[in-house]
């Protein structure tokens, strides 16, 4: 139920903050990593979760981020969409 105001004002209000106060995801789609449970709640992707760890990894190294999509690439690592991953979408990965 939504909170009311004071007796004899115009009716309900909503909840300015809405989902966001009880600690759920807002809407979009989750970032790379992630996925939204049944509860509206972020959770981790095991196996997106690995190919961070590799892109990761091949930074630590040293690689740069067309060295890391083409590791990724040889590795037969692919997006969400199927597709091999794409310079920028590396770099969005590995810098959240």
């Amino acid at each position: 139920m939504l909170p009311c105001r004071e007796a004899g004002d115009a009716g309900p209000v909503r909840d300015p903050i809405g989902p966001m106060s009880h600690g759920r995801y807002t809407g979009g789609r989750a970032r790379f990593g992630f996925a939204v449970g049944a509860d509206g709640v972020l959770v981790e992707d095991p196996a997106e979760q690995e190919i961070l760890a590799t892109a990761r990894a091949a930074r630590a190294r040293g690689l740069s981020l067309r060295d890391v999509v083409a590791e990724l690439e040889e590795r037969g690592v692919r997006s969400r969409a199927g597709k091999p991953f794409a310079l920028a979408q590396v770099a969005r990965m590995l810098a959240a």
